[in-house]
């Protein structure tokens, strides 16, 4: 599953547990197609919207990259790279509103 994907479905079940508390709904995969392509493009909007990283992001990412790399603990950079994404992630999720 792409992350575009599993954003898509997390965005289904936040729709259909907050509009219908207690009420059980099929999952995104079992949508038409029209709905996932709705929140696929969603979730595009959002990643468009957040591509341009805050000073914070790009300085958790930056800092994750240079402990990693200096320890030489990971083999690739993909791996590197990979702690400095959910580094900025994890600093876009606590500046909040």
């Amino acid at each position: 599953m792409t992350p575009i994907e599993r954003a898509a479905r997390a965005l289904w079940e936040l729709d259909t547990s907050s509009a219908n508390p207690g009420v059980s709904f099929n999952p995104l995969h079992e949508q038409s197609d029209e709905t996932k392509q709705r929140y696929a493009e969603r979730v595009r909007a959002v990643l468009t919207a957040i591509r341009e990283p805050s000073v914070k992001m790009a300085s958790l990412g930056r800092e994750e990259w240079a402990c990693a790399t200096d320890t030489g603990e990971y083999e690739t950079d993909a791996e590197v790279m990979m702690l400095s994404w959910k580094a900025m992630i994890d600093a876009a999720l606590a500046e909040g509103v």
